[in-house]
């Protein structure tokens, strides 16, 4: 939605100079989920780290069955990979938050 138009229509106008405003608070919220997603799967990357860890230690030592230990290996991958989208949907909202001054 349109908030501020900045020139009046047929002013003149430099490079660099405010046109329109968009109202802003659709763009930031989604930049305010994709920081708070990140948080969220940092968290959940960590744990997916730690878990693997201990699991690496006690598949060595014969106390983890190999179909878990590859469960905690897949469950770090996609932890890595969901917080490669969320790093993705963060520079999106980005832009799209800068978007809002023509």
């Amino acid at each position: 939605y349109l908030q501020e138009q900045a020139a009046a229509d047929g002013s003149d106008v430099k490079q660099g100079d405010l046109l329109y405003r968009i109202a802003p608070e659709d763009y930031q919220a989604a930049l305010d989920q994709a920081k708070a997603e990140i948080e969220r799967d940092t968290a959940t990357l960590d744990y997916a780290r730690s878990n693997l860890g201990r699991g690496t230690e006690l598949a060595k030592s014969g106390y983890l069955a190999k179909d878990s230990f590859d469960q905690r290996t897949s469950t770090l991958r996609a932890a890595e990979a969901a917080l490669a989208v969320d790093r993705a949907a963060l520079r999106t909202a980005e832009l799209n938050l800068g978007y809002a001054e023509i």
